[in-house]
Order: C-alpha cells, then sequence, then structure tokens
C-alpha cells in the first residue's frame, strides 16, 4: 500500500493513517470485511523493529523506487500504484502474480 506521509510527526499518527489508509485500499481490492475482522481489531498492537534481512531490505527499497518513479510521473494515485506494485514479483518472496496493466 502506498500513502502520502506529509504531516506525519509521530508513531501514533503514522498508525492511524496506515490503518485509515489500508482500509480504503482492502475496502476497493474487496476485502473490507478482512480487514474489519482481522485487522482493525488489532491496530492498537502495533510494534516497530529493525529488519534484520537485507533481502528484505532490497525488496523494500526497490518497491519505494518503483512507487517514487510511479507517483513522479503524476498520472496514478498512491492507490493506482499499490496496485500496480502488487504486480511486481518478489523473487525472495517466491511471489509473482500474473501481470495486469492499467492502461499504460
Amino acid at each position: 500500500m502506498v500513502m502520502y506521509g506529509r504531516g506525519i510527526t509521530n508513531n501514533n499518527q503514522f498508525v492511524r493513517e496506515v490503518s485509515s489508509n489500508l482500509w480504503e485500499f482492502m475496502r476497493i481490492d474487496g476485502y473490507k470485511s478482512i480487514f474489519e475482522k482481522y485487522i482493525e481489531p488489532l491496530d492498537q498492537d502495533i510494534f516497530f523493529s529493525k529488519i534484520i534481512d537485507r533481502r528484505v531490505m532490497g525488496s523494500m527499497n526497490d518497491l519505494v523506487f518503483q512507487a517514487k518513479m510511479h507517483l513522479s510521473m503524476g498520472n496514478l494515485s498512491p492507490a493506482d500504484v499499490s496496485f500496480r506494485l502488487n504486480e511486481s514479483p518478489m523473487s525472495y518472496l517466491n511471489y509473482g502474480r500474473r501481470m495486469m496493466h492499467l492502461g499504460n
């Protein structure tokens, strides 16, 4: 999920914004009930930790780079970028989805 972070100055604001944006993203994708049943009840139990596997960090950095590239082009919203990134294969996670074109 990609969201704007401007104005977020502390962990509580970050968690609230992530929860709100994730609800919207999952609602659009048809998973609102899963969010409400499994994620929303636990959104007060958020902990932050370091990433100890450099391969995971590399994958995250690649997704951030892709998101910045898509957003800088100016023709996709953060939600559109999120859906596009979900189509990116992640070899370390053994994750790949059927590629889908968003009309661009």
